[in-house]
This record gives structure tokens, sequence and C-alpha cells, in this order.
């Protein structure tokens, strides 16, 4: 018997880790009985252990009910049919994966967008393309460099710099980037779902999303543990942290807002301006709900993907263009945003963006090094 809902996300999440028939079966009646509880986990869950047996219609099936109950469908759930697909070199199914996503508006990760480009490549020229154009809206940086190069070469062209540096937006290819705009989400998007947040006085110039900065380290102080279980032991935020980036960013001219969740409201000793989500929510649709409605950045190290596609998922591309990551280090706090290796207090705008860009000669991947990105500049071959 099933006692509640912990205990069906728990023998869900069992199965994956063993496999064992016994297991299958006890999912089986979960599934079968209805007994399965309404939270987007344990339906992410449902999917992968279709997969794991090889269910695909079963598994579709379970992602369109994803989208249906909770009206979105996060990118880990989708990576999960995508490895799948990919490692069956099923292109049919993976294309109409493909179709759904652009019709629920759905983000996919890196992996997830070059596991299907690379599968396309047997494909459809126009699929291939509709999915590249995708790819330059989901994500900013590209990591797997070697994946992407045998992908583009494969599409004729040739990787004629890895390390290519910009100067006032010309690549050494002769490239002139652009500045790609986007409008801003509508924060009335978010009204009836969350509680609208009641700022503390001031004008704010920058938002932080505090949890991320202090559990930055937390692995490192804790290990043999994952970052979600240390969290949930302990709520072992590094205060350390969060006062060293309210002086730095005080230093330089900002006045930043810390937005926490409300537990760690109790905890928090320092004297920096901060907002606190309600109990029981995640913060990060907060985190983005703020810096869209100020029009100012944010700082964080984390793509906020899974959970701001809950409120609107043209967030997505809001925070790509928008958030600053950094990076502690012993003496002092390095930023990544925009023009990497711009000082925080740099105030002059670039004359091109940071993110994806292609025309019908060349494409061009900006990439993150220990201290500025850089391009992966690809040229089309003339043949």
């Amino acid at each position: 018997m099933i006692a509640d809902n912990l205990t069906a996300d728990k023998l869900l999440y069992q199965f994956t880790l063993t496999q064992t028939d016994e297991l299958a079966g006890l999912c089986r009646n979960l599934i079968l009985e209805d007994k399965l509880p309404k939270k987007e986990n344990a339906y992410h869950l449902v999917v992968n252990y279709f997969l794991l047996l090889n269910d695909l219609e079963n598994a579709f099936l379970y992602l369109e009910k994803t989208q249906a109950v909770f009206g979105f469908v996060r990118p880990r759930t989708l990576h999960l049919m995508i490895q799948y697909l990919a490692e069956k070199t099923d292109l049919e199914n993976l294309t109409k994966l493909i179709q759904k996503t652009y019709y629920w508006e759905s983000a996919l990760n890196e992996t997830s967008h070059l596991d299907s480009l690379a599968l396309l490549l047997k494909g459809n020229d126009e699929d291939f393309w509709k999915v590249f154009q995708k790819m330059k809206r989901d994500i900013q940086f590209v990591t797997q460099h070697d994946k992407l190069i045998a992908i583009m070469t494969s599409k004729n062209f040739t990787c004629v710099s890895t390390d290519a540096e910009i100067s006032n937006g010309t690549c050494e290819c002769g490239t002139q980037l652009e500045t790609i705009c986007y409008s801003p989400p509508d924060p009335k998007n978010y009204h009836a779902k969350i509680e609208i947040p009641v700022l503390p006085p001031g004008k704010f110039t920058i938002i932080i999303d505090a949890a991320n900065v202090g559990f930055y380290d937390l692995s490192v102080r804790q290990k043999g543990k994952s970052l979600e279980e240390q969290k949930k032991e302990n709520n072992n935020i590094n205060w350390d942290n969060i006062t060293r980036m309210d002086h730095l960013l005080r230093s330089v001219g900002h006045t930043p807002l810390f937005v926490f969740n409300r537990r760690h409201q109790k905890r928090n000793k320092t004297d920096v301006i901060s907002y606190y989500a309600p109990f029981g929510v995640n913060d990060d649709p907060y985190f983005a709900y703020i810096s869209i409605t100020l029009q100012i950045p944010l700082v964080s190290n984390d793509d906020l993907c899974d959970m701001i596609l809950e409120i609107d998922p043209n967030v997505i591309t809001w925070v790509a263009q928008n958030r600053m990551c950094y990076r502690f280090e012993r003496r002092s706090i390095n930023f990544y945003y925009k023009d990497i290796h711009a000082k925080l207090y740099q105030v002059e705008p670039l004359s091109y963006s940071i993110c994806i860009q292609s025309n019908e000669t060349s494409c061009h991947f900006p990439y993150l090094t220990a201290d500025r990105v850089k391009w992966m500049c690809n040229n089309k071959s003339s043949k």
C-alpha cells in the first residue's frame, strides 16, 4: 500500500535506481490505481519509469499529462525523452517531441539541443535549423565544444577558431555581431500564480539570488552529500558569502536586494536589504519577477529554467540576457555578465549581445573561460 505522497515518490525513485521486477510491479499498480500524487516530480519519475521499460507510448502519454496538469514540462523531463530517442536514433519520434515543445513553449537544456541536432542531421534540413533557432533562444553559453563542432562541420561549416575574442563587436573572421533585443515578459503573467511581492523601500539596482550565493560552497564544506540533501538537512547558508556580495556591490555603487525563502528569515543576522518569498514555494519565480518588474539585472549561477517555466516560458530569455554569474575567490568575487572581463562598475553598454548569433554564412557561439567570454567561430565552407 502507498501510505502517502512521499512514499509514492520514493517508490518511483527507488525503481530508477534498482529497476527490479518487484518495484516495477509496485510502480505499475501505483499508476494504474491512480495513486500518483499531483506533484510535478512524481510525473517526471513516471516518464522515466516508462522509458526504463522501453514503453515510449506511455512515456509520451505522461509527458502530455504533465503539460496538461501543471501547464509546463521542465527541461529535465524533456532531456530524459530526448536522450532516450537519441540513443535509439528514433528520428520520427524526436521530430514529434520537438513539435510538442514548440506548442508548449518549452525550453530545452544544451545537451538536449545538441542531441536533437545530432540526430536531425539525418533528417529534414528545415527541422534542423528550426531547432537551431530554438537553441539560440533557450541557452546563452555553450560548454560542449567538441560535440557542437562536429555538428556544425556536418552542416558544411568550418570552425576557424575556438578562442576568438571579440573587439568592439567584430570577430576576427570579419563578422559584426549584433545587439539582440527581446521584449521583457509581462509581469501580469505572474499575477494569478504568485503572491505579488511587497518590496522594502529603496531604489534597487540589482537583484541577488540569496540562496544561490549562500549555498555557493556548500558542497565543498560537506563532502559526500548532494547539495539538495544538505539544504534540506540544515539550511546551511554561508552568511559570510551574503555579506561579501553585499559589500562588494555597494562598493561599486549598486543598491542590492537579496531574495530569500522565508524559512531563512530567522537565521538572517546580516544587515543586507532582503525580501522573503512565502513559505512552501520556490523563490526563483519571485527572484525573476522582481528583476523583470524593476528592469534591473540579477545575480545567480542558476539558469532558473526549471522553476520559472511554471510562470512564463519567456522569462527564460530575460534571464539569459540579464543574469550575472559569479565566482568567489579568496580575496575577491569575479563576475561573468555581458563583457565577462569588464569590471562590475563599467557602465558603457556593449555594442553587441553575448548570445548565440548566426547568419547565412557564419555562426558564433559564446563560452566561458576562467576569466572571460570567448567565442567559437564557424564559417560556411565555400564548396
